[in-house]
């Protein structure tokens, strides 16, 4: 469909009205001035919201830094809380940012059991000859015992009871228990530390070692039920921290490239979350503060629907670096 009328931009005589918009075509041998808008559209209209959008930019530039600020704000009190607040790690930090990476329709469980004065001491997987002690063993905050289970946790408990395994792993659980009666020994304490729908056997065993080692680290005595990857305790304890960073940094290279726009506060994928990312991560050339950055920068990812440290699909971390990153921090700086 076309008209002859004068264009509203050049006042030029000669338009085209096509899907809603007007151009201007003056005539086959001149040059338009490359007006298209929609009908109605005036200059001093379009100028109008330039000035708008010129507006709302700046807008949302200082929105951003003061974002930014905050964050980086944010990220250095968790920091500080997690080093020196053990009840902080196994408070709400394992609530706002473990179970949410970690709790999905998995099938898997981890569930805690309360126990009596175990006689059994030099089975606890903490502390031992590695990691020293925090508390007295009378003085101890409390002692648990820590199972993995792909049923209904209760279930679990009740399968093992009437089995009486004679593994000391199993028998410190089944003998020192403060009660028989699920109810009483484990649904307190699983309620308030234990994890639910976790999608894959690696992540159960790595999420029974970081909340045994951050329970130890808060003055409980800790017993793990199985779970295979305790022999390599040390070997995974001495990995090399340059060698972890630069895993970590390679899945966060991989994200950025396949969320392109991120960083940009215009693009639909800009992640206001992520502001800080690149000058935190920029900080790792220092190897003392590489296991305190990668703590942050997770920290920053955890409302991030598509975090690379989500374990779904192919978005998730591999097991081994899971891993690596459990048992290179147990011990040392704080992991999580």
């Amino acid at each position: 469909m076309s008209d002859e009328l004068f264009c509203p931009n050049c006042g030029k005589f000669g338009i085209m009205v096509l899907n809603g918009n007007v151009q201007c075509v003056t005539n086959y041998f001149k040059s338009n001035c490359g007006w298209n808008q929609p009908i109605g559209t005036t200059p001093e209209s379009v100028k109008e919201e330039e000035e708008k959008a010129k507006i709302e930019a700046e807008k949302a530039k200082k929105e951003a830094e003061k974002a930014k600020k905050e964050a980086e704000e944010a990220a250095k009190i968790m920091e500080k809380k997690l080093g020196k607040d053990p009840l902080f790690r196994i408070g709400e930090y394992l609530e706002s940012s473990m179970r949410n990476e970690f709790e999905r329709d998995g099938d898997y469980h981890i569930y805690l059991i309360e126990l009596e004065e175990p006689r059994f001491r030099t089975s606890c997987t903490f502390p031992n000859l590695e990691f020293p002690l925090h508390t007295d063993f009378d003085s101890s905050k409390g002692y648990v015992w820590i199972g993995i289970s792909n049923i209904e946790v209760e279930e679990d408990f009740r399968r093992l009871v009437r089995e009486n395994s004679s593994a000391l792993g199993i028998r410190v659980m089944l003998e020192h228990k403060i009660s028989p009666n699920f109810d009483t020994c484990g649904k307190p304490l699983t309620e308030k530390f234990g994890f639910t729908g976790i999608e894959t056997i690696e992540n159960t065993y790595f999420l029974q070692v970081w909340l045994g080692w951050a329970l130890y680290k808060a003055g409980y005595w800790v017993w793990l039920g199985s779970n295979p990857q305790l022999p390599a305790l040390k070997q995974f304890k001495r990995a090399a921290a340059h060698q972890t960073f630069q895993e970590f940094t390679d899945t966060i290279t991989a994200w950025k490239k396949a969320n392109k726009g991120w960083d940009d506060t215009e693009s639909p994928n800009f992640e206001e979350d992520l502001i800080s990312l690149n000058n935190v991560l920029a900080k790792g050339k220092d190897e003392s503060r590489q296991k305190r950055i990668m703590t942050a920068i997770r920290f920053f990812f955890r409302d991030v629907s598509n975090s690379p440290f989500r374990s779904v699909g192919n978005n998730s971390l591999n097991h081994k670096t899971l891993r690596t990153l459990a048992m290179d921090n147990i011990g040392s700086r704080p992991f999580l």
